[in-house]
Order: C-alpha cells, then structure tokens, then sequence
C-alpha cells in the first residue's frame, strides 16, 4: 500500500482541500505507479535474498503449547485465510515442531483477522535481541528538515515479506485448531522483529538516506520541491 499525495507545509492563506477531492488525487497518482513498477501490484512481496536467522539461546528448552480454542462463528474466517497464507508461502503446514505457539486470530473492522502468535511463553523466552536501535521521532524530525514536501511509503505486511531460513521457521511454528504450521518469514510477536526489520530497511536504503526517514514500515520520501520530489519517488521505485 502506497500514500503517494505530497505533502507541502501549511498555506493558511487557501482553504484547506476537501477530503474526498485528496483521495481523489491520491487514487489516481497510485495507479499511474502501479502501471509503473512492480511493487504496486496486488498480493504479497517477498525479497529474494539471504533469509533471515533468529539467534536462540541453546540453553533454554523448547516450548510447546497447546492451540487456544477459537469460536465457531470465526473458524471458517480464519481457515480460509490461512489457506491462502499457505498458498502465498507465508506458512507450510508441518507435522513437528520443537516449538509450538498458540495462534492469536485479531479480528479487524473489515471482518478478516491479523493472524499473530503469543511467543511470549515460547520462542521470545529464548530469542537473544539484536541490538540494532529504531530512530527516534526527534532524529527523524532533525534528517527531513529542509523538506518542503513529502510522500510516505507504507509498505504492506512488511516482516512478512522478509523470508527466515528452515530453523527460524521452525523457531515460529504456530498451533491451530487446523493443524501446526511452521511460518517461513518473519512474524509478528517475535521480540526481535522491529530490530531485524529496521536494520534490514535501513541497509536496503542506504543510498537514499539523505533525502529519505524510515521507521520500520513507514518510509518518508522528503524534497524542497515537487519537482525534485518527483525523481526521488522514480528513483526510489526503480531501484
């Protein structure tokens, strides 16, 4: 998901745009990307290089759980977006795992569910952080001064396009009330997640820094103008 309406400093001498005239605009601006570049298209993204690896303290034993029950009224919901999970490669159905988390089925406005894991009596008990620090507001604030106008970058189910390699998807397994299934990326709820992510998206952008504030799945593109604006954004997509 894109946010592609710039964003210029406040003029209190017009009045302010209405807010269906904004998404309008935006709308638009989206799908003349999505025509562009590939990473406007439907359905997930998933990078292609090295995969990631959990570090696990050896000392701590594994934990298995049993799956905690889920209500009638949202087990069909639930079965059938882990389906299509298993059919985007997010999740692989297994008879074994060493570690094994209750799934946590979040139900959202639209009625479909976030589908989370409690590790926090599990895998989390083991998981040694990595040390990499998340920016704070002030830092960001301080790197897109300057900046007159802005696009943000919301990049969708963003840990689950980070793919983890065969022990770390084991380390994540989750139990359901259909079966056990190890999860091939990075997942919600792992505590070191964030601090993964963040040094990941940092690096991969590392050419942009200047010009560009990342707090984990939020990327905001900064530029005296629109023009300039304008070839960030295309430069920052082409790449």
């Amino acid at each position: 998901m894109v946010d592609t309406t710039t964003r210029p400093i406040i003029d209190r001498s017009e009045p302010p745009a209405p807010i269906s005239s904004i998404q309008s605009v935006s709308r638009r601006i989206a799908d003349s990307y999505a025509s562009q570049y590939e990473c406007f298209r439907p359905g997930p993204g998933r990078y292609t290089g090295p995969p990631v690896s959990l570090l696990l303290d050896p000392s701590v034993p594994p934990v298995k759980l049993k799956p905690r029950p889920l209500p009638f009224a949202k087990r069909e919901r639930a079965q059938r977006q882990i389906e299509a999970m298993e059919k985007d490669g997010i999740l692989t159905k297994i008879r074994y795992s060493p570690w094994q988390t209750p799934l946590v089925a979040i139900e959202k406005n639209d009625g479909s569910f976030r589908l989370c894991a409690d590790y926090r009596l599990t895998t989390n008990l083991a998981i040694i952080l990595d040390q990499y620090p998340l920016p704070t507001l002030d830092e960001l604030f301080a790197k897109m001064s300057g900046n007159r106008v802005w696009s943000r970058v919301d990049l969708t189910s963003a840990f689950l396009q980070l793919p983890v390699d065969e022990p770390s998807a084991l380390a994540q397994a989750i139990t359901t009330p259909f079966g056990l299934y190890k999860v091939n990326v990075l997942n919600f709820g792992i505590s070191s997640a964030p601090s993964i992510f963040q040094n990941f998206i940092t690096a991969q952008l590392a050419d942009f820094q200047a010009n560009i504030a990342v707090l984990l799945d939020d990327i905001l593109l900064g530029a005296p103008n629109h023009a300039e604006l304008k070839v960030l954004e295309d430069e920052f997509f082409e790449g």
